[in-house]
């Protein structure tokens, strides 16, 4: 029995000091206050379970002392976890307020109050926490996790409670499996949310934040490990057209859609970033495409987004030949296009203009 006793204690303390290293290295990754607030709450938690398990052979006043403390602690965790969930929402969480608030004068009064009134104090506060919550507060994606976290450590109130009726204490070795698999709940509700947010920060790093291509730095990392794989066949640029002032066509709007669309038309023959303001690169890594024709389905088919203002040039890759020179070439000859109210192809090694009419050398 003292073994699955101990057993149990280091399962807690354990799971416990996860989460205070998880809260503390967000916090040190991006230090705001609501990782200090999570980095807070998460030592309290530590603090609790090891006073938990120093006392839990001779359970008494000074263990439901860190039991109440133990319960504050989840409170600030919920509070912290509503935050992380619905930053946008402005919700006051009073109830969840108050009821820390309770759970830090049943801590001091447990010192002096009989071991059933704290039990019942810390009872009754998280059925209100659990209720409020899941009527309240988390939409239905997370509610049933969040849910089943607090509803796991009533149980493990109800277990306190009864124990300090009934003085039983193998209640107290049952309640601390339920309170071992709240914290594994609450651990994972964490870990996925933080998981999404680095995984949105790293795609926010590498891709822009308007179009979701590439950015132009990821661009030129990207394509020059296909240069070097020699996977590397052409570069189609793509200008968009803007009034002389800057001003016009260019919105956010416009260049989500024609993200979406260039990903859309790239997709399978190579990668694609956004180069300048107005301007996209793509890098053919297909060998049987015929740049050319592709360059020229890309420009038909954007023309659906932005009639009148699309323009594209290309140009081939050859070995040893400058990726920015290329893709410079490949602008110009866009920026032409534009000009002269043509589609320009060119090559390296020949150059010709293509018009309605036919070819023209």
């Amino acid at each position: 029995m003292e073994r699955f006793q101990a057993l149990q204690d280091g399962l807690i303390i354990g799971i416990s000091l996860i989460l205070l290293l998880m809260c503390a290295l967000m916090y040190l990754r991006w230090k705001t206050q609501l990782y200090l607030n999570f980095s807070g709450a998460a030592l309290l938690g530590v603090f609790a379970t090891i006073g938990l398990a120093s006392f839990s052979d001779k359970p008494g006043v000074v263990y439901m002392f860190f039991a109440s403390l133990f319960t504050c602690g989840l409170i600030m965790q919920q509070i912290n976890s509503f935050r992380l969930f619905y930053h946008k929402r402005t919700d006051r969480l009073y109830v969840h307020l108050g009821t820390a608030f309770l759970t830090v004068l049943a801590a001091a009064a447990s010192l002096f109050l009989p071991t059933e009134m704290s039990s019942l104090l810390i009872l009754l506060i998280v059925a209100l926490l659990g209720c409020y919550s899941a009527l309240k507060l988390f939409s239905e994606n997370e509610r049933l996790r969040n849910t089943l976290a607090i509803a796991l450590y009533s149980v493990y109130a109800l277990c306190l409670f009864v124990w300090a009726m009934t003085k039983v204490e193998r209640l107290l070795l049952f309640g601390n499996l339920f309170l071992i698999f709240s914290l594994l709940v609450m651990f994972g509700l964490l870990f996925e949310r933080i998981v999404g947010i680095m995984q949105a920060a790293t795609f926010t790093s590498t891709h822009d934040e308007i179009t979701g291509l590439l950015t132009r730095k990821h661009f030129m990392q990207q394509a020059h490990q296909w240069i070097n794989r020699k996977q590397a066949f052409g570069i189609i640029y793509i200008d968009i057209a803007v009034n002389s002032d800057g001003t016009g066509l260019l919105n956010d709007v416009l260049l989500k859609n024609l993200g979406i669309a260039i990903m859309k038309y790239t997709e399978g023959f190579g990668i694609s970033g956004r180069y300048a303001p107005n301007g996209f690169a793509v890098l053919v890594t297909k060998p049987d495409v015929e740049i050319g024709d592709l360059s020229d389905r890309i420009r038909m088919r954007l023309e659906f987004e932005a009639p009148g203002s699309i323009f594209t040039g290309h140009m081939l890759l050859i070995e040893d030949n400058e990726l920015e020179h290329v893709i410079h070439e490949a602008a110009q000859l866009a920026e032409r296009s534009r000009k002269h109210g043509l589609d320009k192809i060119h090559g390296l090694e020949q150059s010709r203009i293509l018009s309605d009419s036919g070819v023209q050398k």
